[in-house]
């Protein structure tokens, strides 16, 4: 057996222990794969395979609180293999052995808060209010000869209808219509995808999403609920790791009591996966926005290129729950966005004080 760790946050599915056998993770990449069952005793199985060797282990069932994460930790060296959970070390598999109760961080369930009506919507989102503004609202493009500008009640119904369709795909792919998850990346891309030339930083004009330029005329915040940016380190041993993926966990409702509120951007310029390319000692690092456009440029959404970048394939082929990682990252970035774009019309219709619209209450989710 070859040395190997791997190290994964999950939440368990709802109910546990699973009425039937189900694999929770599957994940193949670069001639291995691993899988993570979960039995209907509650009881967890590790099966690792790879070219050279392969092993299944059981591991003492578990229980823990209703919608927690659990830090799953696995490393395998000779004969042995060793698992973690939230820090406690689980024992193998065998009949009789009693139930190892694990602490987590539950998912909040009361009060209801909604990250436009946060404290600190404003001020944590202000350095992007501010670029938005400039590079948006201030330096407006030229118009060329045979154009006109759009009103901006134009512009409000052209950002309407695109929600809608954003919405109605989102539907669609959760209804089991999987093929049209490339069609939510290109319709992102409309939305919120920019970018910042190398050459001289100053904004590739290619690229003009429609929701951030509206919210920057009146000057809103975009706050989404996320992971705080201070995560704590991860185990020196990933820095090795052929494939880093990181969850996006983004809502605009508290989900979760570690959340914090931040910027819409901030969230899209998260890092979501870090692959080593094969036989070098490079890396690939995609944030959430690099997976939005590379889906849409080369899945189909806009075009179709002749090849594909080794982390899209990656996040593909990261199975959660029955979902490729991929579907999840770009569902639940739809799902913010559809809910700040209608944030975004309401304000501009209302333009009460505050610019934040005195009827919306996320009814969006």
């Amino acid at each position: 057996m070859n040395d190997g760790n791997y190290f994964v946050a999950i939440q368990l599915p709802v109910p546990w222990p699973v009425k039937n056998t189900v694999i929770l993770i599957k994940q193949s990449d670069q001639g291995q794969e691993f899988k993570l069952h979960a039995y209907p005793d509650g009881h967890l199985s590790i099966e690792h395979k790879s070219n050279s060797n392969s092993f299944n282990h059981h591991i003492q069932p578990i229980k823990t609180t209703f919608g927690s994460w659990l830090v799953f930790e696995a490393a395998w060296n000779g004969f042995e293999v060793e698992v973690c959970v939230n820090g406690i070390t689980l024992k193998p598999f065998s009949a009789g052995i009693e139930t190892a109760i694990i602490e987590g961080k539950a998912v909040i369930q009361q009060p209801f808060e909604l990250s436009i009506h946060h404290l600190k919507a404003y001020s944590n989102c202000e350095g992007w209010i501010t670029w938005r503004r400039r590079n948006f609202f201030e330096n407006i493009q030229t118009i060329k000869q045979g154009r006109r500008a759009k009103t901006h009640e134009e512009q409000l119904n052209e950002l309407d209808s695109a929600l809608q369709v954003l919405q109605d795909l989102c539907e669609q792919v959760r209804a089991g219509k999987t093929h049209m998850i490339n069609q939510v990346a290109g319709s992102l891309r409309a939305l919120v995808f920019w970018q910042v030339l190398k050459r001289d930083g100053a904004l590739n004009r290619s690229y003009n999403p429609l929701l951030l330029r509206l919210a920057s005329r009146l000057g809103l915040p975009l706050p989404v609920f996320t992971l705080p940016p201070d995560l704590k380190k991860l185990p020196e041993s990933l820095n090795e790791a052929y494939v880093q993926f990181y969850p996006s966990l983004v809502s605009l409702t508290r989900t979760q009591s570690f959340q914090v509120v931040l910027d819409l951007q901030d969230y899209l310029l998260r890092v979501a996966i870090t692959v080593r390319i094969p036989s070098t000692d490079n890396r690939q690092i995609y944030t959430i926005k690099e997976v939005i456009l590379n889906c849409s440029n080369t899945l189909g959404s806009s075009h179709f290129d002749e090849d594909v970048p080794i982390a899209l394939d990656s996040v593909k082929g990261i199975i959660v729950n029955g979902q490729n990682s991929l579907t999840t990252y770009l569902l639940q970035t739809a799902d913010v966005v559809c809910g700040l774009g209608e944030y975004v019309i309401n304000a501009s219709v209302n333009k009460n004080s505050g610019g934040v619209p005195a009827n919306f209450d996320g009814s969006v989710f």
